[in-house]
């Protein structure tokens, strides 16, 4: 599994409260936004809103958002 970058880490230092890390997968955080969508974090520290994402996520078939 990827480790965050420093960028993706400096991006979600400065997100506001009501934002929430619900996830990390291979290298990218998966953040809940105050609106209820998600967005996913790329290498770059931006964040690009993703489509609807499972509740519950196999082992064998990780994906990156």
């Amino acid at each position: 599994m990827g480790e965050l970058t420093q960028p993706q880490l400096a991006r979600l230092a400065t997100l506001t409260d009501d934002h929430t890390v619900v996830a990390q997968s291979e290298g990218s955080a998966v953040v809940k936004r105050p609106d209820g969508g998600s967005a996913c974090g790329q290498s770059n520290g931006g964040l690009v809103a993703t489509g609807l994402l499972p509740r519950v996520q196999s082992y064998l078939c990780l994906e990156r958002c």
